[in-house]
């Protein structure tokens, strides 16, 4: 499992390097330059995949589906970090989320991420709820990093015993949009 992640980490991180710009690419075209067809460029919707490393939600693997310029949500599947350096017990983690770009040059973005865990009982129980704020490059083809950092607000719950927590989740990432 671990020679996989690191697999698709290395993957991901040569396409930083070895990508190309789509636009400059159709713009040397005279062929291309109708405006119909960059009409379609810039509407049709974009799909991220990410690999990333959070606090809360560890280690995962997920995809991104912008709606609109400014919307995207998000959804990503993994384990929790403890479960990787102290083999515990099995848990996965679900994450579920929705991110707002605020402005189109600047790639300042605001996320609401929830969470869910499965012990192993295959019940999904709710986890956390996460607001945070970050840079994530979600309207541009390519490679990128992110990072998002915010509090988080975890509910725990051991059979009848319930109780909940709060803390800063930090999110780091990379991210390649298509």
């Amino acid at each position: 499992m671990k020679k996989i992640i690191l697999f698709i980490g290395l993957l991901l991180f040569s396409q930083n390097f070895l990508a190309q710009d789509i636009t400059s690419l159709y713009n040397k075209s005279f062929v291309l330059k109708d405006s119909s067809f960059n009409e379609d460029v810039n509407k049709r919707p974009r799909y991220d995949i990410h690999a990333g490393i959070s606090t809360i939600s560890g280690l995962r693997l997920g995809g991104r589906f912008l709606f609109s310029k400014h919307l995207s949500f998000e959804t990503s599947f993994g384990v929790g970090v403890q479960e990787i350096l102290i083999n515990s017990s099995i848990q996965t983690h679900l994450t579920l989320g929705l991110n707002i770009q605020f402005w189109d040059k600047k790639n300042i973005t605001i996320s609401f991420i929830t969470g869910f865990i499965n012990n192993g009982d295959s019940i999904l129980k709710f986890a956390y709820l996460s607001p945070t704020i970050g840079v994530m490059i979600l309207n541009k083809e390519g490679s990128h990093f992110f990072i998002r950092i915010g509090p988080y607000f975890e509910s725990i719950t051991k059979g009848s015993f319930a109780k909940g927590d709060i803390g800063v989740n930090i999110d780091l990432g990379y991210n390649f949009v298509f």
